[in-house]
């Protein structure tokens, strides 16, 4: 602990497990792993990169993620401050996305 307390990075997103049921029932979404992102808070790295509830996280560093228990493994691997490339699906078009990660509040 070089601070004097655990600093652990924060991405900013509140998200959802996608499952088969939840892409095929819920949200008709074109994948069936991955993250949806249901809300994105003010102020944070990912405001700050454009990403909006909605978009589909699959890859963290090009590491894939099928859950948010995935997503927060491998941004908790990261320091504060780092940069991370997100894979994104958003309007069923991927695109890489880099967050500069925050310190959790």
């Amino acid at each position: 602990m070089v601070h004097g307390r655990v600093v652990r990075p924060w991405l900013g997103i509140t998200g959802l497990n996608i499952t088969k049921e939840v892409a095929a029932y819920y949200y008709n979404l074109p994948v069936e792993s991955g993250v949806i992102v249901t809300e994105v808070v003010h102020g944070s790295p990912s405001e700050d990169a454009k990403i909006v509830p909605g978009e589909i996280i699959l890859e963290v560093d090009g590491v894939v993620v099928g859950s948010v228990e995935d997503l927060l493994k491998e941004i908790h691997k990261k320091s504060a401050g780092r940069k991370a490339k997100l894979t994104v699906i958003h309007n069923a078009k991927k695109r890489i996305v880099e967050v500069t990660l925050a310190e959790t509040p």
